[in-house]
């Protein structure tokens, strides 16, 4: 989660300021579902979601990585 002022770079990581949930996730061998709750300092802006990835080969070279079913709501 950023403020719209960050912008994402292609091969660089966003500020670890902005990181909400686990750095890592990894050595899944099915899917995970995932609950992540978004700080209230955001409610009432706006922001930029920003998912990464990257390949340090710990698990092979060309693993398999997919995020699905995003939802973002308001509780």
């Amino acid at each position: 989660m950023a403020p719209t002022s960050a912008t994402p770079v292609q091969g660089a990581h966003p500020d670890i300021s902005y990181q909400v949930g686990l750095t890592k996730y990894v050595g899944q061998s099915a899917w995970t579902n995932e609950t992540i709750n978004i700080p209230n300092t955001f409610i009432g802006s706006t922001v930029r979601i920003i998912f990464t990835w990257d390949n340090d080969s710990f698990v092979g070279a060309t693993p398999a990585f997919s995020i699905d079913n995003v939802i973002v709501r308001h509780l």
